[in-house]
């Protein structure tokens, strides 16, 4: 298994020698099947990262939480719930994890079936903000991982 320092910087040479607006990768972290798909457009790089465990015995809740663009004017950390509220969205409500991940542009998270998916935008140079991201991903997984064990 790759470093996340590994990843992004295979992941960036990448991007600079080929002029795809597509690039994908896939990892390995404990049990998870981690692929991450980069969407490059002209200043935004959008980044869905999508984490599996065949090892769970049963699914996930459907369910997607996203920031609250209407009430965000007005308060500062407000969030809708689509689908069927359970433990694994109020452990990413209470999250400090996944709030920082909720400051990148268009953000959401979406469980279905044995899968976790986290999607937000950042800035097309920022690569700091790419290995922050995987590392807090990683963080979030941990936590799942003691939640449903």
């Amino acid at each position: 298994m790759k470093t996340i320092e590994e990843l992004v910087d295979s992941l960036y040479s990448n991007i600079r020698l080929t002029n795809k607006k597509r690039h994908y990768i896939q990892t390995q972290y404990h049990e998870w099947n981690i692929d991450i798909a980069v969407i490059s457009t002209w200043f935004f790089r959008r980044i869905t990262i999508t984490s599996r465990r065949q090892a769970f015995l049963m699914d996930f809740k459907s369910c997607k939480l996203r920031k609250a663009y209407f009430l965000s004017l007005f308060y500062s950390d407000n969030y809708s719930i689509y689908g069927t509220k359970s433990v694994l969205s109020d452990i990413l409500l209470e999250s400090p994890n996944a709030a920082a991940l909720m400051y990148s542009s268009r953000p959401y998270f979406r469980f279905h079936g044995k899968t976790f998916e986290y999607r937000g935008s950042i800035k097309k140079k920022d690569k700091t903000s790419l290995t922050n991201i995987l590392i807090l991903n990683q963080e979030i997984l941990k936590e799942i991982e003691e939640v449903w064990n």
